[in-house]
């Protein structure tokens, strides 16, 4: 796609990415691990038993991190974690 000057879009744009996270669930609706890869960190995961921690972690981190296909389940399960601890989430 190219704008009104005529430049291609795609190559004027930078993408970074500092991290991604992945949730794996059990029937859909029961969270049974989080993994969380960082460049300055490496790999970490977490289970149901411990998944305060992985929230923790996640709002620890700075830069953009990334859900690997952020499904509606990955997403609702972390801002309502987010939710339940206080924090407010502004969606501009």
């Amino acid at each position: 796609m190219t704008n009104p000057d005529g430049e291609n879009e795609l190559k004027r744009k930078q993408l970074s990415i500092d991290g991604v996270f992945d949730i794996e669930t059990e029937s859909w609706d029961q969270l049974v691990a989080v993994g969380l890869y960082t460049r300055q960190r490496g790999f970490r995961a977490w289970t149901h038993k411990n998944e305060d921690e992985a929230v923790s972690a996640l709002l620890a981190e700075k830069g953009t991190i990334w859900a690997h296909n952020g499904g509606k389940f990955d997403i609702l399960w972390f801002l309502d974690k987010v939710r339940k601890r206080g924090i407010k989430i502004d969606g501009t």
